[in-house]
């Protein structure tokens, strides 16, 4: 008699946690970047009272986790594609309020449609994780364009579009050519190694008119006119 007694309370609570869900993974099946909303598929099975073995069913209008701060002023936000890995929490109350700003119509607690995906698991890792802990850097990588901080510096692997203003405390050093499509304006010394070219012509090899006069160390002023070419 105890001894039923004893499994079919085992059997009672086993029933009732079948239904409380904690976390698992999952895989984004679409996204809608407007509302941060996902449908997304949970990994794994569960049993019906029967023991039949069913895939998890897709769990639609889940919120997604993304760095956010500032009341949103401050982002940063990657693309999320279907098929990328997600974590799912499920939330012990229904997320109806958080989600539409109404009542929960029911009270579901750890259930499935409570589901909250915070984006980023997958089931292995990439030549950029095991890059990053070799060199004790932190990479952002999309597609090959990356910026790599690390030891004291940051290092740039692409194209760089600045709209705004650059400042430098110290020197900047290029080993390609520089354009510009504005003035450029110096308060100090602009040397070169090589030449200096304005509209076509060559500070190095352009010869100047001079015209005027002379005042030699005995004070006599004698007027001048002639090419003076560059030294060299």
């Amino acid at each position: 008699m105890q001894d039923n007694l004893k499994q079919e309370i085992e059997n009672l609570v086993q029933g009732a946690l079948q239904n409380v869900h904690t976390c698992i993974p999952g895989t984004i099946v679409s996204f809608n970047a407007g509302k941060c909303l996902a449908v997304v598929t949970p990994s794994g099975q569960f049993k019906t009272p029967a023991g039949k073995l069913l895939s998890y069913p897709q769990v639609h209008d889940v919120p997604v986790v993304l760095i956010q701060s500032s009341g949103q002023d401050v982002t940063v936000a990657c693309p999320i594609e279907p098929g990328d890995g997600c974590l799912l929490f499920f939330s012990e109350q229904q997320l109806d309020r958080f989600r539409d700003g109404e009542d929960a119509k029911c009270d579901l607690r750890f259930d499935l449609t409570n589901a909250i995906a915070v984006m980023g698991l997958f089931r292995g890792a990439n030549s950029v994780i095991k890059e990053a802990c070799d060199k004790n850097a932190v990479i952002i990588d999309n597609k090959g364009a990356r910026l790599v901080l690390g030891d004291g510096k940051l290092l740039v692997d692409c194209d760089l579009e600045v709209t705004g203003k650059v400042t430098a405390q110290q020197a900047i050093e290029a080993t390609g050519s520089i354009s510009t499509q504005g003035e450029v304006t110096a308060t100090g010394v602009i040397s070169s190694g090589m030449d200096v070219v304005g509209g076509g012509v060559s500070l190095k090899t352009h010869p100047h008119t001079v015209t005027g006069e002379v005042t030699d160390s005995m004070g006599v002023t004698c007027p001048v006119s002639g090419t003076a070419e560059p030294p060299g």
